[in-house]
């Protein structure tokens, strides 16, 4: 796949239904994408209260996951500058588009309730790993950035509560109650820090070039600072989903060999 995109976009040998992104300079760092990682949605009933493991989280929420058989076995088409796939579940689909762009990937994740429930809220994790691109993957926050109050920010700076801190979870603007209770307990009990800008991103060590994430609307924000992981998320929200009912997401990453405060000021002068 050629084009003027400063990304590669190939199949994960190593995990089917994964993507792996390249930038075209450094050959030797890969970014791995889940697209998406798992799709939750609240329906009424049934749903577990207060602090639960992850397994009760997925078993309450959690419609689709990448666990399951369609997204390992569903082979992405790649025609173009394209690569998309629809995976289908008991209750629903949900048809992921990634396409080259002139600064990285343009995303999009379509998402259709095909049960007979109401979902009265839903989004979807959308992964990116920076832990195979060393020049990349941080494991500190020290160069992971979030917008708070205006002002970006290296993201070591805000709230924990754990120790070691290794899962973060940040509140979008405005705020996704039902992000907070599907993530409570299990990932995280701190959700402190709301941002307000879709995107998220990481500059390498030498500060000469970032990796960025962004849906709008967003649910919420996380990272996971575990060696094999060191991800980044812009989670999509698709809010309330009645039965036949489907919704839309877009976002995009970019990859830009720029500085931190470069890619900031151009952030800024660009619409969110």
């Amino acid at each position: 796949m050629t084009d003027a995109s400063p990304l590669q976009i190939r199949d994960d040998p190593a995990e089917p239904g994964a993507l792996i992104l390249t930038p075209r300079s450094r050959p030797g760092s890969l970014f791995r994408l889940w697209f998406p990682e798992i799709v939750w949605r609240q329906r009424a009933g049934g749903e577990t209260a207060g602090t639960h493991s992850f397994q009760e989280a997925l078993q309450s929420y959690a419609v689709f996951d990448r666990t399951e058989s369609p997204w390992k076995t569903t082979p992405w088409r790649k025609e173009g500058r394209c690569c998309t796939r629809t995976l289908a579940f008991p209750e629903g689909s949900v048809h992921a588009g990634a396409r080259l762009r002139a600064d990285g990937l343009d995303l999009e994740l379509v998402v259709q309730n095909r049960s007979p429930h109401q979902w009265l809220d839903s989004y979807a994790e959308v992964c990116l790993q920076l832990a195979r691109a060393a020049d990349f993957a941080d494991r500190t926050r020290e160069r992971t950035y979030g917008r708070i109050d205006g002002a970006w920010r290296m993201l070591a700076t805000t709230a924990t509560d754990q120790t070691p801190a290794r899962h973060h979870s940040y509140e979008a603007t405005p705020p996704s109650a039902f992000y907070r209770k599907s993530l409570f307990g299990w990932w995280t009990t701190c959700f402190d820090v709301r941002l307000d800008h879709p995107f998220l991103f990481v500059r390498d060590c030498a500060d000469q070039a970032v990796i960025a994430i962004g849906f709008d609307p967003c649910a919420g924000y996380g990272n996971n600072l575990d060696p094999d992981m060191a991800c980044i998320h812009s989670d999509p929200r698709f809010g309330r989903l009645p039965p036949g009912e489907r919704a839309t997401a877009r976002g995009r990453i970019l990859y830009r060999e720029r500085s931190a405060s470069t890619f900031v000021a151009e952030l800024e002068r660009a619409p969110a």
